[in-house]
């Protein structure tokens, strides 16, 4: 079964089952398989999703009676139109794979006693979905394997939980990327730490920071952003720390890849993200 649900950036969601109805596939998901080529001397060089995307989702609104069925619909429409008036994308999800977007619009369809449809008018400026795969973590002395468990961060609350897999004593270990292409990746440094450096399928990811403990240094490549976040919850933003000479946001590439990490750093996670054209369509 998919699961499929609408979350605003506020973080209101909406499950796309009763009172909220059915979510039409077509267009959105049966053909977001759409790349532009880029062209030089006549030779295809490379494809990209970048532009902005249009789509028109199919939604269904039920309810016991014609009341609550004009309730769902309003409900609905304010959680959308949050997005809009902010200037802020909402999110839909679907298996896990995410997109991010706003509903522009809604064009009543059909309109019945207990159930109404509508054409939700879907809009993006980057047409991939991604996902979360997986977090392992890295740690001097300590070779420990969870499976299908979350997290037990020892200072500050992560906002995910995750499978894990955690790596060994060793300073150089392992990771595979199983994805179709390079991820994104989010890595998070726990303090204290000076100066970390990791080096990933030899390349090297290093900010020229101090990290306290009890603070912990995010990377993040998919949002471009790399912040030193204390034990209250207090960012700084390290971008401009960054090693310029090594470019930090690389994805990591597919397959197998070394990970070697010196005494600049005593433990960090690091998830892997990946991207696709369209959600995975079976769970």
């Amino acid at each position: 079964m998919r699961k499929t649900k609408y979350t605003n950036h506020l973080g209101i969601t909406v499950e796309f089952n009763n009172p909220y109805g059915f979510f039409t596939m077509n267009p959105l998901l049966l053909r977001t398989f759409e790349t532009t080529a880029t062209v030089m001397s006549e030779k295809i060089t490379g494809f990209s999703h970048e532009g902005v995307k249009n789509y028109g989702i199919e939604l269904g609104i039920t309810g016991k009676n014609a009341a609550e069925v004009s309730a769902n619909y309003d409900h609905l429409m304010s959680v959308f139109e949050t997005d809009t008036i902010s200037g802020s994308p909402g999110t839909i999800t679907v298996n896990g794979y995410s997109l991010k977007c706003f509903i522009s619009g809604i064009a009543p369809q059909v309109s019945l006693r207990r159930a109404k449809t509508v054409i939700a008018t879907v809009i993006t400026d980057n047409a991939l979905w991604y996902k979360e795969l997986f977090t392992t973590k890295f740690e001097h002395g300590n070779f420990t394997v969870v499976e299908n468990s979350p997290i037990a961060y020892p200072v500050l609350t992560y906002p995910h939980d995750y499978p894990v897999g955690y790596a060994s004593e060793n300073t150089t270990e392992k990771i595979n990327n199983p994805a179709m292409r390079p991820s994104h990746f989010r890595l998070v440094i726990e303090g204290s730490a000076e100066s970390p450096a990791v080096i990933i399928g030899g390349h090297t990811y290093s900010v020229d920071v101090s990290v306290p403990l009890g603070s912990r240094l995010i990377i993040d490549s998919r949002a471009a952003t790399i912040v030193l976040s204390d034990a209250t919850g207090n960012t700084i933003n390290a971008f401009g720390k960054r090693n310029r000479y090594s470019y930090i946001f690389a994805k990591i590439p597919v397959g197998t890849s070394q990970v070697s990490f010196g005494n600049s750093v005593n433990c960090f996670y690091l998830t892997l993200i990946d991207e696709r054209s369209y959600p995975q369509w079976s769970t």
